[in-house]
């Protein structure tokens, strides 16, 4: 089976094959893996690799699994080839350069949290605008360095205008 899987704008191939409940992984251009997995109840499983064992836990919505090992957390989101084209195709994923975030609707930015030249972590709010009486957060869609902010507080802006670019 083909897997693409994202993270922020790279995206990852992989080829898995399943034997039982051990998995052989090839990511594209690299050296296969191989692991086991033991499911022990319905949001946790043991990762068996390299005589190591690790207990996880795992929660999938839509296509995406976020995964949670000792405080740390690990999210996946498998992708179809058509949506890997899509998303290259219009800048979304490895198309180079930085990517522009467009306001989703009018309103009034409320509060900037980041300048150019800002290091953000995905989900980071980068700006809070309000629309329709409700304050709405602007958040990073990947870990990146903030390269430009179009707009500044207490500006009345219209949907789809600039708002920041990332890479």
């Amino acid at each position: 089976m083909k897997l693409v899987s994202k993270k922020g704008r790279d995206f990852f191939k992989f080829d898995v094959k399943k034997e039982n409940t051990t998995f052989h992984v090839v990511k594209e251009d690299e050296k296969e893996i191989d692991f086991k997995l033991d499911f022990i109840s319905e949001n946790s499983f043991l990762l068996k690799k390299d005589g190591e064992t690790k207990d996880l836990n795992y929660i999938i919505k839509g296509n995406i699994v976020t995964i949670y090992e000792l405080g740390k957390e690990y999210k996946f989101e498998f992708l179809d080839e058509k949506t890997v084209r899509r998303l290259t195709s219009t800048g979304g994923l490895n198309a180079g350069g930085p990517v522009v975030i467009d306001s989703p609707m009018p309103g009034k930015i409320i509060k900037v949290n980041y300048k150019k030249g800002d290091i953000i972590k995905e989900g980071d709010t980068i700006l809070i605008m309000e629309a329709m009486k409700m304050e709405n957060e602007m958040k990073a869609p990947y870990d990146g360095i903030i390269t430009e902010v179009f707009v500044s507080e207490s500006q009345t802006i219209e949907g789809g205008v600039k708002l920041f670019s990332l890479e």
